[in-house]
Order: structure tokens, then sequence, then C-alpha cells
């Protein structure tokens, strides 16, 4: 509910910020690797700007961003 009131732009900036956080203590060997976007085989994009599923085949939104994807595949 906290976050309906927030303006669209604020929230994406708010996620991206989230999976940033995930990234780095997934690899810092804080957390168990995250079934994230970010994390996958399947994305290419800026991690900023420009987010694309080679899976879906579609550019996604940072809305569209998934933080537990059960087609997750570790990149290498």
């Amino acid at each position: 509910e906290a976050m309906a009131v927030l303006p669209e732009p604020r929230k994406n900036e708010m996620l991206l910020a989230s999976m940033q956080l995930l990234e780095a203590l997934v690899q810092s060997g804080e957390v168990q690797v995250q079934r994230m976007c970010w994390t996958c085989r399947h994305y290419r994009g800026d991690r900023s700007k420009r987010h694309h599923c080679l899976l879906l085949r579609k550019d996604l939104a940072v809305q569209e961003l998934r933080t537990d994807c059960a087609e997750h595949e570790r990149a290498a």
C-alpha cells in the first residue's frame, strides 16, 4: 500500500536499486543465488534502461523484471 502512492518512475528506481543490492549480495556470497533476471543466462540489457529476455523473446519493462523466476538459468 505504501508503494501505491509513489509515482511509477520512483517505483522503477526502487526495483532497480533492490536488484542491484541483491546482485551484490549474491556475488559476495552473503545470500544464496536468486532467480532474478540479472543473474539469468536469458537476460540481455544494461541493467538500467534496457532489459530483454531471450527466452520470452521480448523487451521487458522494469515492472516485468523478475526476482524469482521459475525459468531462471544461472548465467555463466
